[in-house]
């Protein structure tokens, strides 16, 4: 019994210095800031709804895009492509039809890589309401950038 005991404050004993020693590792990989944006419009993250205004981006594992603002923040699933041609500005890309804005990319000057997101259930329905309303763009993927402020990778 006594040498059960022992072992299990022994086991304790290391797994609070295992934590311990992991601090200054775990503080290193917190989200790093990548971009500002003044966001004019309305916009959605999947089926989240987001205000127009200025919102800090920071990436989050180099899989999570993590959005803030004054009036709330929210998370976005990314993840890395890339393109033959360097973009000429740091932009957010979003796709939109008729009023209904969805944030898709982020774009840093110069880089031929990018964070992509894919397209959701409700752009999904946008797109499909909009060929269906029969209007001129008729489910075209339309897009709207914003330029981004003190961008980097």
């Amino acid at each position: 019994m006594r040498i059960q005991i022992a072992s299990k404050i022994r086991f304790a004993t290391l797994a609070v210095l295992a934590i311990i020693m992991a601090q200054p590792a775990l503080k290193a990989q917190t989200a790093e800031t990548v971009a500002v944006a003044n966001i004019p419009f309305d916009f959605q993250v999947g089926s989240c709804h987001y205000t127009a205004g200025k919102y800090k981006l920071q990436l989050d594992d180099n899989h999570v895009l993590i959005l803030q603002s004054n009036a709330g923040s929210g998370v976005m699933g990314v993840w890395w492509d890339s393109t033959s041609k360097p973009s000429t500005i740091s932009k957010l890309v979003f796709h939109h039809y008729g009023n209904q804005y969805f944030l898709r990319e982020l774009r840093v000057k110069g880089s031929q890589e990018f964070l992509n997101s894919s397209r959701s259930k409700d752009e999904k329905s946008a797109q499909k309401s909009e060929v269906a309303s029969d209007s001129p763009t008729s489910g075209a993927n339309s897009t709207t950038e914003v330029a981004l402020l003190n961008a980097s990778r």
